[in-house]
């Protein structure tokens, strides 16, 4: 998923500007659409960019917020993010890391391994991810 919103943020699809936002905005008829279309842009930056501070829950004890004000959310924090945020290279891979430790002496042969194959492992996922993207794209499932 978060290769998709990587690839929307540059395209027309992403409301990069509050401008663009609140035209796109006015021309969603229903509340849905609305709803759908900023929740797709907030996502586009959380999960996208990996911009943690994008992030704004669908609902909370019991309130379920509304489009409007998810669309407040999205032109006052989300969409300024870009003037202060670096754009990453590459969308943003969450696995498992090993735990940060305290250094005593030298680091073992062992948790050296470790380490290199959890690199391994990351480039193995990207490339992977990136051919079933490929392979949907060329069965009409998804597009940049």
């Amino acid at each position: 998923m978060a290769l998709y919103l990587y690839d929307q943020y540059t395209s027309p699809r992403c409301w990069r500007t509050v401008k663009d936002a609140k035209h796109f905005y006015a021309c969603l008829k229903s509340e849905t659409a609305r709803l759908t279309g900023v929740k797709e842009q907030i996502l586009i930056c959380y999960w996208g960019l990996g911009w943690e501070d994008a992030h704004h829950p669908w609902s909370s004890e019991g309130h379920t917020y509304t489009s409007k004000q998810l669309f407040k959310w999205l032109l006052e924090i989300v969409i300024p993010m870009a003037n202060n945020w670096d754009i990453p290279s590459e969308p943003p891979l969450n696995m498992p890391l090993l735990p940060e430790m305290v250094e005593l002496g030298t680091v073992s042969g062992l948790a050296k391994d470790l380490e290199q194959e959890n690199k391994n492992n990351k480039e193995a996922m990207k490339s992977k991810a990136a051919r079933i993207k490929g392979e949907r794209e060329d069965m009409g499932f998804g597009d940049k």
